[in-house]
Parts: C-alpha cells; sequence; structure tokens
C-alpha cells in the first residue's frame, strides 16, 4: 500500500498495522531471539570446525 506523507489520513491508514505490530511483538521477539542464537551456535561450530582443518594443513 502506497501512502502519501504529507497527507492527513497516512496515520489512520498505518495505525490499523502498527496495532498488529504490536500486538504480535512480545511473541515475535523471543522466537526471533531463538532462531539467532541457533545460527550463532551453528556458525561458531563451523568456524571452529575450519579452525581444525587449518591446523592439519
Amino acid at each position: 500500500m502506497l501512502i502519501a506523507i504529507n497527507s492527513n489520513s497516512a496515520e489512520e491508514n498505518i495505525n490499523p498495522f502498527v496495532e498488529i505490530i504490536l500486538e504480535n511483538e512480545a511473541n515475535f521477539l523471543p522466537r526471533m531471539n531463538e532462531i539467532v542464537f541457533q545460527y550463532d551456535a551453528e556458525a561458531q561450530k563451523k568456524f571452529s570446525k575450519l579452525g581444525r582443518l587449518k591446523i592439519y594443513y
């Protein structure tokens, strides 16, 4: 949806979407943290494995 910035109704048009985001924020953030920490753990394992492989060569 394209909303003109200077439009008086822009805030009215976007408010329902902001409300949806705010209502779901509490559920979203912990799950997103889980994903990020899992990704980081997997990356650390790969990095550690790569470091061990470099020692052998």
